[in-house]
């Protein structure tokens, strides 16, 4: 009898030591359609001047993005099934391409919010010094 106790605490001891541990569930990102519509309802209410640029701009950069994804999913959804690598990387690049000067425009937009903001840091600085 003390060697079956000894068996089966051994053997609940080996399964519980091989057993997958529970991870709790990353939440979901939410949709960039669903965080458009949320942008869309803040900038409809009472915002600061800052604050509405920045809301601005993420709402354009979002919109941009959706339209990238869209036309992705389009122009690969245009292939056959049976496509290539070389034609579904050319597809992707087709699509960079008529998008570029867009994204170009959103990149040179954040460096300007960016250089802006480092020159009201060091003036801040200096003022304080």
């Amino acid at each position: 009898m003390k060697s079956l106790s000894v068996l089966l605490a051994i053997a609940v001891i080996s399964t519980s030591a091989f057993a997958q541990k529970k991870r709790p569930e990353r939440p979901e990102r939410p949709r960039p359609e669903a965080v458009i519509e949320r942008i869309k309802n803040a900038l409809e209410g009472d915002l600061s001047d800052r604050k509405k640029a920045y809301l601005e701009h993420r709402l354009a950069y979002l919109e941009l993005q959706v339209d990238m994804r869209q036309a992705l999913r389009d122009a690969i959804g245009d292939l056959a099934e049976d496509a290539t690598d070389e034609e579904r990387k050319a597809a992707r690049n087709s699509v960079r391409d008529q998008f570029s000067d867009q994204l170009k425009v959103v990149k040179d937009q954040r460096r300007e919010i960016s250089k802006k903001r480092r020159a009201n840091r060091g003036d801040e600085t200096s003022a304080d010094g």
